[in-house]
This record gives C-alpha cells, structure tokens and sequence, in this order.
C-alpha cells in the first residue's frame, strides 16, 4: 500500500526518537523484500542495479546505458515487491535525469503504482571526468536530479536523496527532500572507515543548515557490517544505513557453503 509522505516521517522519527537505527533496505525481488519487511526494515527500496547484480552482473552495469533500467525497477516494483510487502513504505529508485520522461506526467503514474517515495539511483554523482562534463551540458547532470526531486516532493511523495558532497546536500535540502544518503563510494579510491564520520558529519551539517530535520543516512565505502554502520553512527549525524540484505557476495557465501555441504563423503 501507498503511505503519504507526513506518515512515512512521523514512523521515521519515532524510530530516531526510539534510539533504533533507521534501515532502508535495497531489495532485487520479492523474496527479500518479504523478508526484509519481516526482520523490521523501515523502507523498502528497488532500483535497476539491484536487480541487474541478481542476474550476476557487476556493480559498474548500472551506471552504462544498457536497457531501460528506469522500467526494469518499475516492473520489479510493481509486479514482485508491492504485492508482496505488507506494512513498509516501497520506494522506487530511478535515474532521475532520464529525458524521455516527464516528471510531471510521469510521478503520478508512479504514485498510482502504489510507490510511496523515490531515490535517485542511479546518479550522475557517480561520474566524473569529461563523461560528467557532457552529462551536464547535455542537461543530465545532477541539476535535473535536484529538480525531480523537488518535483516528486511537491507530489506528496517521500524523497530519500543519494549525494555526494556539500553543494548537493544543500540543493537537496532546499528541494525538500526528506532524507539523504551520503554515498561513500562503490569501488576505486575510497574514505576509510576511520575518515567515514568527518565526511557523513560534514555533507549532513551542510543539509541541516538548509533544513535541521533532513534524516542522514548513509551507504557505501566501507561500510560493509551493521556493526560499521553503528560505529559511523555513534560518531556522526547519521541514523540510519541504506544497504542491500540480499547483496550477491551475501548470497554467494550461503550458496557456496549450502553446495559445498552437499558434497560430503559417501559411505
């Protein structure tokens, strides 16, 4: 079912309020979600690359332009997660600067679906170099992130932002964005974990100077235990984490070690 974007806030901050970590958890079908609803996640998020890495691709698929990866997450969406998830608000994560749709004809569409929020993933903020310069020049840089956003809060609908430095914090703020995720990096030149709360403090500080009640979130780098993620908590503005129950390399170990028992000694 749909939540309407004040609900999603008020069982949010009773969470905060509760001393209880926020999670926002990435799921690629509607087995895990089922589950990840069932082991008490807050928000329950879709996007392409989570279900591209299902199929066994790597990480990086999901910044190329293979398919149409916007319709993908709608069709996960909304054929395997929203009729499995009882009671947890669905997000559908979208690359927000795809020019072939309209946001103001597009959202509510999306809304009718029965999604209660969107994230914008995959972002341009991944990108750098003279790729990036022709994304924003061609009109698809982080800008056309910002003003979906905007556009998708004026509709009702919760907006959890990634981002990636203190200018986006700020233009995600003043947006209106409810939330935001500091994303820490996904592979290549990372923060350590050690340099991890300085970063997340000083991307939510420059959100909070827009709006004090953004929620901070983060994801990412490394990141890679609940335990990390308390620990980047305990000394940051952080209260939540966005991260994937059924990563491959989670599954993969299960699986291997399922297959790997099966091959015991015959008698």
């Amino acid at each position: 079912m749909r939540y309407e974007r004040g609900e999603i806030v008020r069982r949010l901050r009773r969470e905060v309020e509760a001393k209880r970590a926020i999670f926002c958890a990435r799921c690629a079908t509607g087995v895990a979600a089922r589950y990840a609803e069932e082991g008490g996640a807050d928000l329950i998020v879709t996007y392409a690359l989570a279900r591209w890495q299902q199929m066994g691709f790597a990480g990086g698929i999901g910044l190329a332009p293979f398919g149409d990866g916007n319709a993908l997450a709608f069709e996960v969406g909304t054929r395997e997660l929203l009729p499995i998830v009882a009671d947890t608000p669905v997000l559908l994560g979208l690359a927000c600067t795809d020019p072939t749709r309209r946001p103001d004809t597009w959202l509510p569409q999306i809304a009718a679906a029965g999604f209660s929020g969107i994230n914008n993933w995959a972002s341009v903020g991944m990108v750098d170099g003279n790729y990036r310069r022709v994304l924003e020049e061609s009109g698809m840089g982080f800008g056309r992130e910002v003003e979906f956003m905007r556009q998708a809060h004026a509709h009702g609908l919760f907006t959890l932002a990634y981002l990636f430095d203190a200018d986006q914090a700020r233009e995600m703020a003043a947006a209106g964005v409810d939330g935001i995720v500091c994303h820490l990096g996904v592979g290549g030149e990372m923060p350590s974990l050690e340099e991890t709360p300085a970063i997340v403090t000083r991307l939510a500080a420059a959100a909070h100077a827009v709006n004090q009640e953004v929620l901070v979130l983060t994801h990412g780098g490394h990141i890679r235990t609940p335990q990390d993620a308390a620990w980047v908590a305990e000394r940051s503005p952080s209260v939540g984490y966005l991260g994937a129950p059924d990563s491959p390399a989670l599954l993969g170990r299960v699986i291997k070690q399922r297959t790997q028992e099966y091959k015991h000694r015959l008698p």
